[in-house]
């Protein structure tokens, strides 16, 4: 998979809004939905882990800029991750029983920088992923 496919692909995902569709303007809109490129992109290989995380959208890149995001709020969702590919499946309980059978989200953590954020002021056990793209996100494992 070349570089453009990859962006094209994280930034579908990316450009969703809370309800799942796609902003207005965005190159989501033109790929039929972060969902669908989600649930269509082929992820071979075994999980290596998989769990519960709260995520949050922290910084997106836009137009060559990397910018806050607008909704930056918690979500749960259990995360698996298959080769170099986080994929997001919303559920319903914490032990990932209720999950849906395609991923809502994926991040593509080739080349991505990992690392802790210890001092974050209102939770415990929060991490930082930064993207190859250049997005950014919190997750809070329980």
């Amino acid at each position: 998979m070349s570089d453009d496919e990859r962006l094209s692909l994280t930034t579908a995902v990316s450009d969703e809004d809370e309800t799942g569709e796609p902003r207005s303007g965005s190159r989501a809109a033109g790929s039929g939905g972060g969902a669908a490129a989600a649930a269509s992109f082929n992820c071979t290989g075994a999980v290596r882990k998989a769990g519960f995380l709260s995520v949050k959208k922290w910084l997106l890149r836009r137009r060559h800029q990397v910018e806050l995001a607008r909704k930056r709020g918690w979500k749960g969702y259990w995360v698996c991750l298959k080769g170099t590919t986080l994929l997001f499946y919303p559920c319903d309980s914490r032990d990932g029983r209720a999950i849906d059978s395609t991923p809502k989200h994926l991040i593509i953590v080739d080349g991505a920088v990992m690392q802790p954020v210890p001092e974050h002021p209102k939770r415990d056990y929060v991490f930082c992923l930064s993207t190859a793209f250049g997005d950014a996100y919190l997750f809070q494992a329980s």
